[in-house]
């Protein structure tokens, strides 16, 4: 694997930029994921979105998983994912609650 990916980095409103960037390095409880689809959600569109340095766009990637952490059991190499960037808090009441609609 290649230890350079290709990412389209935010610098201003009116300045996207198409960059080689470092594959990050994952911890024992990571995985590596190569993106294959991306989507832009609508606030990485805004001025707001930049705040002092130039961010890697697309938080909404549909991906293989390339690597796996040493703790990681639930995923494997090869199979592709969707990652819904607001389900941080697992845990937390909401999640547990369940479904608001049965």
């Amino acid at each position: 694997m290649s230890n350079m990916m290709t990412a389209a980095v935010y610098h201003a409103l009116d300045d996207i930029r198409i960059e080689q960037r470092p594959v990050p390095e994952i911890g024992p409880d990571d995985i590596l994921l190569k993106t294959l689809a991306c989507g832009l959600c609508g606030g990485e569109a805004m001025a707001w979105y930049k705040k002092s340095e130039p961010k890697v766009l697309g938080h909404e990637p549909v991906g293989e998983v390339v690597e796996v952490g040493a703790n990681v059991t639930d995923y494997k190499i090869g199979e592709r994912l969707f990652v819904n960037h607001h389900v941080g808090r697992v845990q937390s009441h909401l999640s547990l609650r369940g479904p608001l609609y049965p």
